[in-house]
This record gives structure tokens, C-alpha cells and sequence, in this order.
């Protein structure tokens, strides 16, 4: 019931606020924004409780209708994982081709926990003939668009060569 008073409290205090901005402000062009800007005003006060609620605060279990559900990935880990991987492929492809990088082994690893978060274990990508300079641009790019860091690695003359 406290809260109760204090959400009429707020409204009250709200309009109160609201009708003498309105009194005293002048009249003119300003005039309908600042009706808007009180109605969002009024508004948010409206909606104040809102932002206090948690979800813990309800039993939606008694709630007609409402049963646990499972989440669709469930059944289908290896679906997502490959889907993924495919997401990955196309972004290092795309990558591969703006650096002009004509050939490239992709590494994976990665697996759906259960709460259907993917993970990735593991990203790496071994490119064919390709200079130190290529390699770390293809690295950025690839850091830049899947958002982890990825082992790039590249030949230069029979050596094996790493970004970084």
C-alpha cells in the first residue's frame, strides 16, 4: 500500500510541476514543444513504478497457460554450431578476398552450452603464400568482424609466418 501513496504521490507532484511550467513559460513557437516535452514528463511519471519491477517479483506459474518451455536450440546443438561455422566461413572469405588473399585453411572449434550460448573454443586460419603485411591485415579484419580474437597464420617462402 506505501507504494501506492508514493506512485499518487508522484503523479501529483508531476501534474503539479507540469501546470506551473505550463503558467509560466511563454506563449508562442516554443509553445507545443514544450507541451511535449511535459507530456513526457508526465508520462515517465506515469511509468515510474515500471522501472522498479523485477521479475522476480511474479509467479508466472500462476498464470493460465503459462508453463516452462524449452528453448528451441535444445535437439539441435549440431544445427547451430555448423550454422555458425558458415557465418564464420563467409566472413573469412570476404576478408580473404579484400586482402587478396587467394588461398586459406579455416579451424573451428566450438560447441552450444546449455544455455544456448555458442562457445568458441578455438579460430584459426592458415593462408597460402602471403606477405607479413597481408597477414595482419587480415587478421584486424577478421578481429573486427567476428569479434574474438583469431590465430592467423601464413607462408612466406617455405616459412611459416604469424600475424602480429
Amino acid at each position: 500500500m506505501d507504494v501506492i501513496k508514493q506512485w499518487v504521490l508522484c503523479l501529483i507532484m508531476s501534474a503539479v510541476c507540469a501546470t506551473l511550467v505550463s503558467l509560466i513559460s511563454p506563449r508562442g513557437s516554443a509553445d507545443r514543444t514544450l507541451k511535449t516535452v511535459v507530456g513526457i514528463f508526465v508520462i515517465a511519471a506515469v511509468c515510474s513504478p515500471l522501472a522498479e519491477l523485477k521479475k522476480d517479483d511474479f509467479d508466472f506459474g500462476a498464470v493460465d497457460g503459462f508453463e516452462e518451455f524449452e528453448p528451441e536450440f535444445q535437439g539441435h546443438d549440431e544445427l547451430y554450431v555448423e550454422a555458425f561455422k558458415t557465418l564464420i566461413d563467409s566472413q573469412v572469405k570476404t576478408a580473404a578476398q579484400e586482402c587478396e588473399i587467394d588461398g586459406y585453411t579455416l579451424e573451428s572449434e566450438m560447441f552450444l552450452d546449455e544455455n544456448g550460448c555458442i562457445i568458441i573454443q578455438k579460430i584459426a586460419v592458415s593462408a597460402a603464400e602471403s606477405s607479413q603485411i597481408k597477414l595482419n591485415e587480415f587478421s584486424n579484419i577478421l578481429e573486427q568482424r567476428l569479434g574474438v580474437a583469431v590465430n592467423v597464420t601464413g607462408e612466406k617462402d617455405g616459412t611459416q609466418i604469424e600475424a602480429g
